[in-house]
């Protein structure tokens, strides 16, 4: 690499991870990379340590892939009382345009020669083999899934992963200590009415989960600032089940809890964040219950309405903004939520 050239590369990439490692929100970069950005975001910090720069970029190795294409990995190193403690290894392509560089997750240049298939809204993309039924089924909750958050023309670019250090290794993320001992998790984005999904799930391809889905399809047009936790779980269970159990599992399963309390104080048991248990899973009661009541306002106002309750604000103790949002919007306050939650019960 000749002197003006590694000047060029250096200065640029400085400029890339300033921008990204902070904590605001700066321009996105190509959809295909955001799943790396958002991976350095914050990356610096340590909050054990209270210090925003504790961990420091050190550049390992550039390589030269073509005439004006790198490929660069870096660490983020941090020092305690000699000890070195590495926060993650990470990947960029870097290309050479003139006087500049521009970067990019690795993603497009290592699934570049994988098959593709396109199902409806979604772009498969895969290694080897897909299971064409477990496609359309994907592609069919995606479909619904976009109906009920009004956004019909969004289209989808589903990666196949095997698992979830796969699944970072393809955005560019080699090692994170946030994800030690994660075996199982996805990676989305979405921009310009587009989402790409990168699935390190368990079993044969496309590996999803229709409960997670809900909570990514959601965020695609609602800032996770403004949603409701409970009622977003509501809807995920409603439409997506749990832990592999359908949504109606699940409401038989709590019925039985029901049975067994049949003076339970919905409104108490809400605020206190209880659960039940269902074998050797524990559901929060307060999930299921908004379960009930997203069921109860699509069917009369419509989903529409549902979004409002969804987008009542994070919750809060003493769940004022909820109550305020719900007793808006079906009716329903405190002093009669209990009395209102057994009609839906029985």
């Amino acid at each position: 690499m000749n002197p003006s050239t590694k000047s060029f590369l250096l200065r640029d990439l400085n400029n890339f991870l300033t921008i990204y490692t902070k904590g605001s929100n700066p321009e996105p970069p190509d959809l295909m990379t955001m799943p790396l950005t958002d991976e350095l975001k914050d990356i610096r910090r340590s909050e054990i340590f209270h210090d925003s720069a504790f961990f420091r970029i050190y550049l390992e190795n550039v390589v030269l892939l073509a005439d004006t294409s790198y490929f660069i990995q870096f660490s983020f190193l941090g020092v305690k009382e000699g000890t070195p403690l590495l926060r993650a290894g990470i990947v960029l392509v870097g290309k050479q345009l003139m006087d500049h560089f521009i970067f990019s997750s690795p993603l497009k240049k290592y699934t570049q020669n994988w098959k593709r298939e396109n199902i409806e809204n979604i772009l498969f993309i895969f290694p080897d083999t897909i299971d064409r039924a477990k496609a359309a089924s994907f592609a069919r909750l995606d479909s619904m899934y976009n109906s009920k958050i009004n956004s019909p023309g969004q289209q989808t670019i589903f990666i196949n992963a095997d698992n979830f250090p796969d699944a970072l290794h393809l955005v560019g993320v080699n090692f994170k200590s946030d994800y030690a001992g994660y075996a199982y998790n996805s990676l989305s984005d979405y921009s310009n009415n587009k989402r790409v999904v990168i699935s390190g799930r368990p079993g044969i391809f496309p590996n999803y989960d229709p409960h997670d889905t809900w909570h990514e399809k959601l965020r695609t047009v609602m800032n996770d600032s403004v949603i409701n936790r409970p009622v977003d779980e509501g809807c995920a269970y409603l439409f997506g089940g749990s832990w592999g159990f359908t949504w109606i599992q699940v409401l038989d399963s709590f019925k039985l809890y029901v049975s067994a309390h049949p003076n339970a104080d919905w409104l108490t048991l809400y605020k206190n964040g209880s659960a039940f248990n269902m074998g050797k899973y524990q559901y929060a009661i307060a999930n299921i219950l908004n379960a009930l009541l997203v069921q109860k306002i699509q069917r009369e106002k419509g989903f529409p309405a549902v979004m409002r309750l969804l987008s009542c604000g994070r919750r809060e103790k003493g769940d004022a903004n909820y109550f305020k949002a719900l007793r808006e919007i079906t009716g329903i306050t405190e002093s009669n939520f209990n009395q209102e939650i057994d009609k839906l019960l029985h």
